[in-house]
């Protein structure tokens, strides 16, 4: 999947893509970001993590939330 910044959408740092009023056109992420498969998990829910995972920029920040690479999720809890 090729990264736009459309996959920014919600990202903490999607301030910085032309989203403020400093004339900050682009996050310092985005140049090489990837598109990879997450699992969104909420930081007070308790393994496992059942979810199925969704395409994230590999650099997605949200408050209360991490994201688990699937290809090095542990799954021995």
């Amino acid at each position: 999947m090729k990264m736009t910044k459309d996959n920014c959408s919600g990202c903490e740092d999607n301030f910085y893509n032309g989203n403020n009023p400093y004339r900050v056109e682009e996050c310092w992420h985005f140049k090489s970001a990837k598109v990879i498969k997450k699992k969104k998990v909420h930081i007070d829910q308790t393994p496992p993590w059942t979810q199925k995972p969704k395409n994230y920029p590999n650099c997605y920040r949200q408050k209360r939330y991490v994201f688990i690479d699937c290809e090095k999720e542990d799954r021995q809890y």
